[in-house]
């Protein structure tokens, strides 16, 4: 059985327009038992605020409608989020690019594509810096589910080619850590 402190109690919205790339970082979220909403633009993701105040939202910077950089304004020009950390995902990976983006406000820099593998970790470090940044004696401020330590990554068992039982022992699966 599963050591309930792997577990995230996380709460994220995914800001991604690309359905592909929406479902990948979903589910990979979801297998650390972090719950997602979606939305693929800027409005949605701001109409979803209004009803659902996630621990932080991962964001596209190149969406058509409202982009990245556009939903990040409105969130920090709304008092109810201005707080929550918004981290840029993106595509632009260029030399200069992530520094921009945190220069413009966002909190992290995830590029893409995503690395299945590192992204929960790459995540909570995000977060634990984050974290470190609010002053003592703020905690409002600070993000619920924000990690104090790490958490240990969830390990994923994938089949084996050409062996389609998938209830017998575990020596037919090859874990991924």
């Amino acid at each position: 059985m599963e050591n309930e402190t792997e577990k995230s109690t996380w709460q994220v919205l995914v800001v991604e327009d690309e359905p592909d790339n929406q479902e990948v970082i979903a589910t990979t979220l979801q297998l650390h038992h972090v719950t997602v909403r979606t939305a693929k633009n800027g409005f949605e993701a701001i109409e979803a605020l209004k009803a659902f105040t996630p621990n932080f939202v991962l964001c596209d910077l190149s969406m058509p409608g409202l982009n990245g950089w556009q939903t990040l304004t409105e969130i920090r020009n709304n008092p109810k989020t201005a707080q929550l950390p918004v981290i840029a995902l993106t595509a632009h990976a260029m030399v200069g690019d992530r520094e921009l983006a945190l220069a413009k406000g966002f909190d992290g820099y995830i590029p893409k594509p995503i690395d299945v593998l590192t992204i929960f970790a790459t995540l909570q470090a995000i977060m634990r810096d984050f974290a470190k940044k609010i002053p003592a004696g703020v905690e409002d401020k600070k993000p619920a589910g924000a990690p104090e330590a790490p958490v240990q990554p969830t390990t994923l068992t994938v089949p084996v080619p050409g062996q389609n039982d998938t209830t017998s022992n575990a020596s037919s699966n090859t874990s991924l850590s």
